[in-house]
């Protein structure tokens, strides 16, 4: 599966997804443009509660297939998203779980 990253390379890379944003991030959270997020067409993004309620929010989104999807999105807490150590394999798993339902 592929996704956007809001919450660092390693959980994405450790749930066996493909970072689209690998080749642009200077940064573990590189902030997206609207016409690059359209042009990567995600079908998943892992980002905090704000990021989400706004990504939703923006009609300019609305052809991106992560949030055609309802869970396209997956929401994980900020600390989950930017401590290392166990919230790693934390964030791993409900990354894994996202990118591939059972």
């Amino acid at each position: 599966s592929e996704a956007t990253r809001r919450g660092g390379p390693d959980a994405l890379a450790a749930a066996g997804c493909i970072d689209v944003l690998a080749p642009d991030a200077a940064e573990p959270w590189p902030a997206v443009a609207a016409e690059r997020l359209i042009a990567l067409a995600p079908d998943l993004i892992v980002t905090g509660p704000a990021s989400a309620a706004a990504l939703r929010a923006r009609p300019a989104f609305a052809g991106v297939p992560a949030l055609i999807r309802p869970d396209g999105i997956l929401v994980l807490d900020d600390e989950m998203l930017t401590s290392p150590g166990p919230a790693l394999l934390d964030a791993a798993e409900r990354i894994h779980a996202g990118a591939y339902p059972r």
